[in-house]
């Protein structure tokens, strides 16, 4: 179930590199307990959609297309998961 979370991510993502690797970061550093590099992580995502709103290869409504089908994605993802997944459902 997380492979398959992951590659949907990565794939409405895809146009947003940075997204990607600030939340693999993310991942990696709360998985391992690491407290300075979760809160690295945490900053480097809101530094990295400013960075990306200001980008100027893309148009606006380009990335407010990506930006709101990984929101859509992460929140599908989450309903999916508390729905089949969580121990509350059985």
């Amino acid at each position: 179930a997380a492979l398959i979370a992951a590659v949907v991510f990565i794939a409405v993502s895809w146009r947003a590199p940075g997204l990607i690797a600030s939340t693999l970061v993310l991942l990696a550093a709360f998985a391992t307990g690491r407290r300075a590099l979760t809160g690295l992580a945490l900053l480097a995502l809101p530094a990295w959609l400013v960075a990306y709103y200001y980008q100027m290869s893309l148009t606006l409504l380009a990335k407010s297309g990506v930006l709101t089908l990984t929101g859509a994605a992460l929140i599908a993802m989450w309903w999916v998961h508390r729905r089949w997944f969580s121990r509350e459902a059985t």
